[in-house]
């Protein structure tokens, strides 16, 4: 597989991330620059790590995989995505959450539907034979960096709409994780 392949699929496969970075980027408050570029290497851990199991099982679990892959991912966004949601149309009297927390549960939940199609591009190096170390740094380096432009995005166009911008992640959630399991 040539270079400008593996620079557009580590593209592609950083695009669901950013969209969920944006939506996080609305609805966290006051996110410092540690905990950006700390969700920033979550997300690019498991989008190099996937790629590697993906390419450890090779080909064989292929057509099981991309049988369940969407409906997995569409399953965790719709959750998170509800979850944001029904935070924000809570009574505001209810005692307020810490809005600045990332919950390690739900970053771990976000990770791994965002980077299941990370593992089943782990399974296309494998059977194209493709070396897998220049095709991990990319994709991690990408998805790092498209991590930081979506916070960075997020928090910008957020703080002009307050709350009501995580009713809008919620549903960009759910639309991503409808987009993944009707593309899949």
């Amino acid at each position: 597989m040539d270079l400008i392949s593996i620079i557009l699929i580590s593209i592609v496969l950083a695009i669901d991330n950013f969209s969920i970075c944006i939506a996080k980027g609305f609805s966290l408050k006051n996110i410092t620059p540690i905990q950006s570029i700390q969700i920033g290497i979550f997300f690019g851990g498991f989008h190099v790590l996937m790629p590697i199991l993906g390419y450890i099982s090779g080909y064989q679990f292929k057509h099981l995989i991309s049988t369940i892959a969407p409906w997995i991912a569409f399953i965790i966004l719709s959750i998170i995505g509800l979850k944001m949601i029904y935070e924000s149309l809570k009574n505001n009297n209810e005692e307020e959450v810490d809005k600045n927390k990332l919950s390690f549960k739900e970053l771990t939940l976000l990770a791994i539907a965002t980077s299941i199609d990370a593992f089943a591009i782990g399974i296309t190096f494998a059977i194209t034979g493709t070396s897998i170390l220049i095709p991990l740094i990319l994709i991690g380096i990408t998805v790092f960096l498209f991590s930081q432009l979506g916070i960075l995005i997020g928090k910008k166009i957020g703080h002009l709409f307050e709350d009501k911008l995580e009713i809008v992640g919620g549903l960009v959630l759910i639309g991503l994780g409808l987009r993944i399991l009707l593309g899949g």
